[in-house]
C-alpha cells in the first residue's frame, strides 16, 4: 500500500504580543474629527477617529464609502499622500485635526515644536486605550488652525485642574475642622468626667470624714472616750471615761448615744447617694446634648 501525502497537522498555534493586541475591539469616536458634528459615521480600520463619509471630512469622492479596511486622511501625508509604511513609519500628526505629514513635507516650524510633552503622552495613552496597537511612530504637533483651540483647551485644563485643587483643599480643610471638633469635644467630654470623678471623690471624703467624726474604730460613737452605763439601783444613766477615770451623771458636751449616731449617719448616706443620683442625670443629659449637637 502507498502512503497517502497530505497537509500536515496542527498542534498548537502560537500568537504573538501583536496579534492579542490586534484583537483587542477598537472604541472609535462619536464626533467627526474634522468638523467635531456627530450624525452618521464613518470609522478608521486602525484608530479610533471617525468622519463623514464625504470629501470634505473624509476625503471620499462623491462621498463613496469605500469596502473592507479604510485608513482615515490622520495616517497619510497631505503633501505627498505617501502612508506612514512608505514615509520610513512615522509621521506627524495634528493632535486637534487630521492634518499629517511625513518627515520630508512636514514644515519645519511644526518639527521644532515640543515633542513628548505632558499632552502628547496623555494623548497616546489614551490612543492606545481606544484599541491602537502601538503609537510608537506617532509624533504630534499642534497646526496653525488649532492653536486657537489648543490655547483654549489649555485654559480650560488649568481652570479645571485649579478647580480641583481648590476642592482637594476644602475638602481637606473640612477634615481637619471635623477632627479638630471631634477632640475638642473628646477633651471637653473627659474633663466633664474627670470633673464628674474628683466631686464624687470630694463628697465620698466628706462623707466618711463626718462619719468618722461621730463613730470611732470599732463603729460606735468615739464621744471622746465616754460610755453611757444604766445604774442597776437607781436605773439612771450615768456616764464614765476609762481614758480619764472621770464618773458622772450629766452627758458631757456633745455626747451622742449609739441610736441617734447612727441615725445621723443613715441621713448622711441617703444624702450622699442622692448627690450621686443628680450627677448622674446631669451627666446623661450632658451626653444627650453632645448627641444632639453631632446629629
Amino acid at each position: 500500500s502507498k502512503r497517502t501525502r497530505g497537509a500536515p497537522k496542527k498542534f498548537c498555534s502560537f500568537k504573538t504580543f501583536g496579534d492579542r493586541q490586534a484583537s483587542r475591539p477598537m472604541e472609535h469616536e462619536e464626533d467627526c474629527f474634522h468638523c467635531g458634528d456627530g450624525g452618521e459615521l464613518l470609522e478608521c480600520t486602525i484608530c479610533p477617529k471617525v468622519y463623514h463619509a464625504d470629501e470634505n471630512c473624509s476625503g471620499l469622492p462623491q462621498g463613496k464609502i469605500p469596502k473592507g479596511v479604510w485608513h482615515c486622511p490622520w495616517h497619510s501625508c497631505w503633501l505627498c499622500a505617501m502612508r506612514s509604511s512608505q514615509a520610513g513609519g512615522m509621521l506627524f500628526h495634528c493632535s486637534y485635526c487630521p492634518e499629517a505629514y511625513c518627515f520630508e513635507c512636514c514644515p519645519d516650524e511644526y518639527k521644532q515644536q515640543p515633542s513628548n510633552t505632558k499632552e502628547h503622552q496623555s494623548l497616546a495613552a489614551l490612543l492606545e486605550k481606544q484599541g491602537v496597537k502601538s503609537t510608537a511612530s506617532y509624533m504630534f504637533f499642534t497646526c496653525k488652525e488649532c492653536e486657537p483651540r489648543a490655547e483654549q483647551l489649555r485654559k480650560d485644563r488649568e481652570l479645571e485642574e485649579k478647580r480641583d485643587q481648590e476642592r482637594l483643599r476644602m475638602r481637606q480643610l473640612e477634615v481637619a475642622q471635623a477632627r479638630k471638633r471631634a477632640e475638642q469635644r473628646a477633651r471637653l467630654q473627659q474633663q466633664y468626667h474627670e470633673q464628674q470623678l474628683r466631686a464624687e471623690q470630694q463628697a465620698h471624703a466628706l462623707s466618711q470624714q463626718n462619719t468618722m467624726s461621730f463613730f470611732g474604730p470599732g463603729g460606735m460613737p468615739a464621744n471622746d472616750g465616754w460610755k453611757e452605763w444604766v445604774s442597776q439601783d437607781s436605773g439612771r444613766t450615768y456616764y464614765h471615761n476609762p481614758s480619764t477615770g472621770i464618773t458622772q451623771w450629766d452627758k458631757p458636751h456633745g455626747f451622742m448615744s449609739s441610736s441617734v449616731a447612727h441615725h445621723h449617719h443613715m441621713q448622711q448616706q441617703q444624702q450622699h447617694q442622692m448627690r450621686l443620683q443628680q450627677q448622674h442625670q446631669m451627666q446623661q443629659q450632658h451626653q444627650m446634648q453632645q448627641q444632639q449637637q453631632q446629629q
